[in-house]
């Protein structure tokens, strides 16, 4: 690669829209806005970790012609793993502009202090996968999204389930019901949400995100579909939770991005009525699919959403490199 072709720096607000079609280009199977893209990077801000966001640009066309982002997970502790992502446009690859991107995140990460970096790959990647291999990545786990077409999905049980709930004393209702903007309802959400979280896999240890990092990102989200937000309550108590937002890049597509139960509250069905009643929901608003994430390591989750018709539409590799390895040096032809 030339070194005088390619340049790197911050990012800027005017950036987003450029960055948007950089990554719908390399992943259109999931696009997003610019706004979206936007708004999730003003969420990874953490007092002293906060992230950092850079760009390489065509110095002759001022083009944006890859992105990278060095971050802390919201939901884990641990400042000496931060997670390193990055995108180059398809026609732009195999000219280095990746490892310029990595080398100058990899730079930053050890400038505060890591003892390793986190990362991602698409598992129909091969050239990713062997950009991080080269760079003593290691496997730590893996992920995937999964599809359910409304057409077809089959909610005729939840009269049944829904009986079963109520007489239990467990009422399904939503947040939009509840109070959107209700204190109360905001912090008894939040906990529920919190306790729920701790059993959830991660990568890392786990981190309790602060209410106001949950009500500002959550609920103060302008694609927030409140009477999405599936709620299972026992009196003045939520014990269950499953919603649904929109991303304004994929209108056809209700994302799934939650669902979970109080520990004490499990094996009564109310996860599957939940999701049920998102799937109802769905059908009733237009929507064509319904999207959602799984990690390797909840097979329950899964179990229940291979049921309900969900299958695997793409896999995520999670790996970590960490600096007290060896790194073997990238050989000819290794940048992407």
């Amino acid at each position: 690669m030339e070194g005088s072709r390619y340049a790197l720096r911050e990012v800027r607000d005017a950036d987003f829209e450029s960055i948007a079609s950089l990554h719908n280009a390399v992943d259109p199977d999931r696009p997003y806005s610019a706004p979206s893209l936007r708004r999730q990077s003003e969420g990874l801000r953490r007092p002293g970790q906060d992230p950092r966001a850079i760009v390489a640009t065509d110095v002759h066309s001022g083009e944006i012609v890859g992105y990278a982002l060095l971050y802390y997970q919201p939901n884990e502790d641990d400042p000496g793993r931060p997670w390193i992502e990055g995108e180059v446009l398809p026609a732009r690859q195999g000219q280095g502009i990746g490892t310029l991107l990595y080398d100058a995140m990899l730079a930053e990460a050890r400038s505060r202090g890591a003892t390793g970096v986190r990362s991602s790959v698409r598992e129909n990647s091969p050239a990713g996968k062997a950009f991080l291999k080269r760079r003593s990545f290691e496997e730590r786990r893996r992920s995937w999204r999964s599809r359910l077409e409304l057409a077809g999905a089959d909610t005729s049980r939840l009269p049944e389930l829904e009986r079963a709930l109520n007489s239990a004393g467990i009422r399904v209702t939503t947040l939009a019901r509840e109070g959107t903007n209700d204190p109360a309802v905001q912090r008894g959400v939040y906990e529920m949400s919190e306790r729920t979280a701790r059993d959830v896999p991660h990568v890392g240890t786990y981190r309790a995100v602060p209410f106001e990092e949950f009500r500002k990102f959550f609920l103060d989200d302008p694609n927030l579909l409140a009477d999405a937000w599936f709620l299972a309550k026992q009196g003045d108590r939520y014990v269950g939770i499953s919603y649904g937002g929109r991303e304004p890049a994929q209108p056809a597509v209700l994302l799934q991005f939650y669902t979970a139960t109080l520990r004490e509250f499990r094996h009564r069905g109310i996860a599957l009525t939940l999701k049920l009643k998102l799937i109802e929901y769905g059908k009733n608003h237009g929507f064509a699919r319904i999207e959602t994430s799984n990690d390797s390591k909840n097979v329950a989750m899964w179990t229940l959403n291979q049921s309900l018709g969900f299958r695997k539409i793409n896999e995520m590799i999670r790996v970590e490199k960490l600096f007290e390895e060896t790194t073997a040096a990238p050989g000819p032809g290794s940048d992407v």
